[in-house]
Parts: structure tokens; sequence; C-alpha cells
């Protein structure tokens, strides 16, 4: 499971299209957090005074289901589709499997964040290692997400063209159900995804959506189990 695990961290550490993305996310954090300083005095007001961290934590709620699904979407199925998954499954069970490659992806997002969170250190002189851990948590549910698209769809061109489409469809759902308070079914698709905890006033509602990404990592072994290879 560890070689796993550090296999996953590595193949996306060295990947270009990683490099890209953490670009791209580097820079569109800057933006909003520059864009964000202009109203500090009303942040203030509203209790967030972290203007850099804020900017990190919009650009994961917009693009950060995105970002992570387009990066992982193929993280089982291309083990399926050049057949390395069968001499995968003769050194470690199924199960390990997906736990490693889960590892492997939150790793990669974790080590992300810190640096994200260290690169803000001198501007805010303040580390606030709970809203890197809420970050983390927020991404570690599309992680789990990604390996049962991943698991589900067998052919990579077809489960990134499902992720992207799950990639927008998740943030419009999630903002939607904070502004449509009497439709029931967005309501009820929205306790599904992670936003509607993260809008929440208190900060120990979206500790909840570990819940959520446990149940889709059960789902995803119970998938893997019943594939043939």
């Amino acid at each position: 499971m560890v070689g796993i695990c550090l296999r996953e961290f590595q193949s996306l550490f060295k990947s270009i299209k990683s490099v890209i993305i953490i670009i791209i996310f580097v820079g569109m954090t800057a933006l909003v957090s520059s864009l964000l300083g202009k109203i500090t005095e009303d942040l203030q007001i509203m209790g967030i005074n972290n203007i850099y961290v804020a900017g990190v934590m919009i650009i994961l709620l917009l693009i950060g289901p995105l970002l992570v699904i387009s990066l992982s979407h193929d993280a089982l199925n291309r083990d399926f589709q050049n057949r390395s998954i069968r001499f995968l499954v003769t050194k470690t069970s199924r199960n390990q499997i997906v736990i490693g490659k889960f590892l492997g992806v939150f790793l990669f997002w974790f080590l992300c964040m810190l640096i994200a969170w260290i690169v803000a250190f001198p501007i805010t002189n303040h580390f606030n290692f709970l809203s890197l851990i809420e970050a983390c948590i927020f991404l570690s549910y599309f992680i789990a997400l990604s390996l049962l698209l991943s698991v589900s769809v067998s052919k990579p061109s077809y489960s990134i063209f499902i992720g992207v489409i799950c990639g927008i469809a998740f943030p419009v759902v999630g903002f939607w159900s904070s502004f449509e308070q009497t439709n029931l079914y967005v309501k009820f698709i929205s306790l599904l995804t992670p936003y509607f905890y993260y809008q929440e006033e208190s900060t120990f509602y979206s500790y909840l959506v570990v819940i959520l990404t446990l149940i889709l990592l059960f789902c995803t072994m119970m998938l893997f189990k019943e594939r043939d290879l």
C-alpha cells in the first residue's frame, strides 16, 4: 500500500499537467486575494482576517473539484487499460490498492495546500492550521469521487469527460443550494456534497465531510471487487 501511495504521489508531482494546474491555482489565488484586499474592512466585519487564506478557500470552492478530478480521473482505470492492475493485485489486496491511490493523491494535494499556506505566512504573519485541515478535507471528498469515477468508467477518455462535467456541476449545485431555499431536490442533492457543510457558520460541519469521503471510498472498494481484471 505504501508503495502504491508513493508511486501515485510521484506520478502526480512529476506531471507537467500538475505543474500547470498548480501555477493556475497559485495565480488565481493571488488574483482573488488582491481583489479581496480592496474590501479588507468589510471582510474584517464578517470575521475574515486572513485575506490570502480566504482567497485560497474561494478558489478551492470554485475550481477545486475540477482540478482534482482532472488530475485523478484515471487513477484506477489507466491501470485497467494497460493491464498493470493484474500485477498489483498479486502483490496486495484490492482494498489496499484503493487506499494507497487515495493516500497518494491526498498527499500531493496536502503538499500543494501546505505550500500555499507557507507562502501566505510572511504576508499574514499567521499560520491557520485549522483552515489548512478544512481545505484538505474538502479536497479529500473529490479525491474519493475521482477514484469512484475511475473504477466505474473503463476508459480514461470517458472518465475525463464525465469528470469535467462533475467538476463544473458540483460548484453550481453547491452555490445554487445556498440561494434556493424552496426546492427540496436541490437541498437533498446538496446534502451529498461538501458545499452544504462548508456554508454553515460552525466549522464543525465541515468535518462531517470526512463521513461522505469514507462512504465514497467504501463504494469504490465494493465496485473494484466486482470488476473483472
